[in-house]
C-alpha cells in the first residue's frame, strides 16, 4: 500500500508545475486571440486595397482623358529645336527621328554591308566596332524610332537577343499605360512574304509587344504596325547583317 501511494505522489503536479501549466494556457489563449484579431486586420487591409486599386485605375483612365482632351486644346509651345509635349508634360526635339537616325548609325559604326541605306533600306547590324577594346563585338545597342499613334507616342525598337543571330522587334507605348487592345505588330519577309509566329496583338494587359526572330546575315524584314503611324514608311525594308 505504501508502494502504491508512492507512485500516486510521484504521479501528481507539483504546484510549481500546475502554475507553469497554467500560465502556458493563459499565454496560448491569448495569442490565439492575438492571431485572430490579426487576420481580421489582413482581411480589412485585402479589402482596402481592392478598394484602392479600383481608384487607382479610375483616376488613370480620368487622367488619360483629361491629357487626351488637353494635347488637342493646349497649343503646342515650339522653339527654333524643341516643343513642349503636353501629353507627358516634357521637352521632346522637334525632329526625335532624325537624332535617333544619327544614334543608330553612330552605332553600327565600321561594319561595311553591300546595302545601300537610304529612307527605304535600314541596315541592322550584327556587329560593331568597339573602339575600346579595339575589335568587331555583337552589337547589343538598340535601334530605335519614334512613332505616333492616335496622337500618342510610341517607340519601334530593334534590339539583339541573346540568342544566335536572333532579333527582338518591340512596339513600346511610351506613356506608361497599357497599350490599347487590338493593337498589333506583324513582321513579313522583303517580299511581303508571312512566316510562322510573325506577329503579335496587345491584349491590353501590357505597354509593349514583342516578336523574336532568328534570321540568317543578309535577310530583310519588313514590318507593320496597326493602327498606322502617322510617321511610318511601311515600305522600308529592314536588312539584317
Amino acid at each position: 500500500m505504501f508502494n502504491r501511494l508512492k507512485r500516486t505522489l510521484l504521479n501528481c503536479s507539483t504546484n510549481s508545475q500546475l502554475k507553469q501549466e497554467n500560465d502556458l494556457k493563459r499565454e496560448n489563449k491569448i495569442l490565439m486571440n492575438q492571431n485572430h484579431e490579426l487576420a481580421s486586420t489582413i482581411e480589412q487591409l485585402y479589402l482596402k486595397i481592392s478598394r484602392l486599386e479600383q481608384y487607382y485605375f479610375e483616376l488613370l483612365n480620368v487622367n488619360n482623358e483629361l491629357l487626351g482632351q488637353l494635347s488637342q486644346s493646349q497649343s503646342i509651345q515650339r522653339t527654333d529645336t524643341s516643343y513642349f509635349d503636353p501629353l507627358t508634360y516634357t521637352i521632346v526635339p522637334i525632329d526625335e527621328n532624325e537624332n535617333l537616325k544619327f544614334i543608330n548609325a553612330i552605332t553600327s559604326k565600321y561594319y561595311p554591308v553591300p546595302i545601300n541605306e537610304d529612307e527605304n533600306n535600314v541596315v541592322i547590324r550584327y556587329l560593331k566596332y568597339d573602339e575600346n577594346l579595339g575589335k568587331m563585338t555583337k552589337n547589343f545597342t538598340p535601334w530605335k524610332e519614334r512613332l505616333t499613334i492616335d496622337g500618342e507616342r510610341y517607340y519601334l525598337v530593334i534590339e539583339l537577343d541573346r540568342g544566335e543571330r536572333t532579333w527582338g522587334i518591340n512596339l513600346i507605348r511610351h506613356f506608361t499605360s497599357n497599350m490599347p487592345q487590338g493593337y498589333k505588330l506583324k513582321a513579313v519577309t522583303d517580299k511581303e512574304e508571312d512566316f510562322e509566329n510573325n506577329e503579335v496583338i496587345a491584349e491590353g494587359n501590357t505597354q509593349s509587344i514583342s516578336l523574336l526572330i532568328e534570321l540568317e546575315e543578309g535577310e530583310g524584314l519588313k514590318f507593320e504596325v496597326y493602327p498606322e503611324p502617322d510617321d511610318y514608311l511601311a515600305k522600308r525594308i529592314f536588312w539584317f547583317y
